[in-house]
């Protein structure tokens, strides 16, 4: 399932003639410089910019929906694991199932703008805050680079009004951006429970959960 994954991702990628040649940073259309790594810390996955697809607002479900997707059970089993987060009482379930496919969720949760990513190399998570820490006003929308910094995900901000060499690089391992406009910034990082489905609904029974994607119903396997 894994390889084709892969095989499938990197097919898609190419036949969109997105940046990224899959195996040279610089053909990925980032600002490298200036930059807080040396060189060759930063790595191509195989993968273009943006060939794994980022939710963005994606379909939200009741706990009721969850459990009888499209009606089937089997949506979530008990021993499924999630990424869980609360914010103002409102608590959300991301399966791992989904995040596993699209790595960034760009969602709103309790009216606050969030970013939750995970590593499938490292088995890695972290939520953010989409604003954007320079200027709050603005809130990011973030993607998939197609690269990784110390075998973990980068992402970046597709709202972002680059300069000439491209778009910043945020790491998921430090929270801040790693290269371009943004180094040095740092995002307002949101506590998050990495536990089973059945834990989850011990503690947050009105929970929410990250839908799929309508679009890409075939590819979740």
């Amino acid at each position: 399932a894994a390889a084709w994954r892969m095989l499938s991702d990197v097919q898609e990628s190419r036949s969109r003639n997105r940046p990224g040649d899959g195996k040279d940073p610089a053909t990925y259309e980032f600002a490298l410089s200036p930059r807080s790594f040396t060189e060759g810390e930063v790595v191509a996955t195989g993968l273009a910019r943006d060939g794994i697809e980022a939710l963005v607002l994606p379909p939200i479900f009741t706990r009721e929906e969850a459990e009888s997707f499209k009606g089937r059970a089997k949506y979530l089993v008990p021993h499924d694991r999630i990424v869980g987060v609360v914010l103002d009482g409102e608590a959300r379930a991301y399966p791992l199932q989904l995040l596993d496919w699209h790595e960034v969720v760009n969602d709103t949760l309790a009216g606050e703008p969030i970013v939750v990513t995970y590593s499938p190399l490292t088995d890695g998570v972290g939520v953010f805050s989409r604003r954007m820490p320079s200027r709050p006003d603005r809130v990011g929308e973030f993607g998939v680079s197609g690269l990784l910094y110390e075998g973990n995900l980068l992402f970046y901000d597709r709202n972002e009004t680059p300069g000439e060499g491209g778009e910043s690089l945020w790491s998921q391992l430090l929270a801040r951006a790693i290269c371009g406009p943004a180094l040095g910034d740092s995002l307002t990082l949101i506590p998050a429970q990495f536990v089973t489905w059945q834990a989850w609904l011990a503690r947050y029974p009105e929970t929410t959960v990250l839908g799929r994607d309508p679009a890409r119903l075939s590819i979740y396997k």
